[in-house]
């Protein structure tokens, strides 16, 4: 096993095990016993999705549950975000956050959750740079 794979793998089982820990503990145990969502708030084939989709396989492999990915996209990401704040706290509905979700509460006078109040941190997926380009016009011939 190489190392990328290697990191892969111990960044799922803690995945799983954070997931794990906010679940009551006679659930933990039978914990996953059916499907599980990510909610991306994005469209598919957008950046986020990028990362569900391979995450989705890999756990789907690795818990031995269905792992499925809905997309619910619009509104910068919080209509997917109000959607995931609204589910159950069992372990069965992860939501794929983007930075836009951690900057939306200063742009958006109502949002339909807080980040803070409505969602449990369980880990980053990967970490994106980011490349702020400046450009110029090109002079007319």
């Amino acid at each position: 096993m190489n190392k990328q794979n290697k990191r892969l793998a111990l960044g799922l089982i803690g995945l799983a095990a954070a997931v794990c820990s906010g679940v009551a503990t006679a659930q933990a145990q039978n914990w996953p016993n059916r499907a599980i969502r990510i909610i991306n708030p994005f469209a598919a084939g957008g950046g986020t999705d990028a990362f569900a989709r391979p995450l989705a396989a890999r756990l789907n492999t690795e818990l031995g549950q269905q792992i499925l990915i809905e997309n619910i996209g619009g509104a910068g990401g919080t209509l997917g975000a109000g959607t995931a704040s609204r589910a159950p706290g069992d372990g069965y509905t992860w939501f794929m956050g983007a930075v836009h979700h951690t900057i939306a509460e200063t742009l958006y006078r109502k949002l339909a959750y807080s980040l803070e109040r409505d969602f449990h941190p369980v880990t980053v997926a990967a970490y994106v740079p980011s490349l702020g380009c400046i450009l110029r016009s090109r002079p007319k011939r």
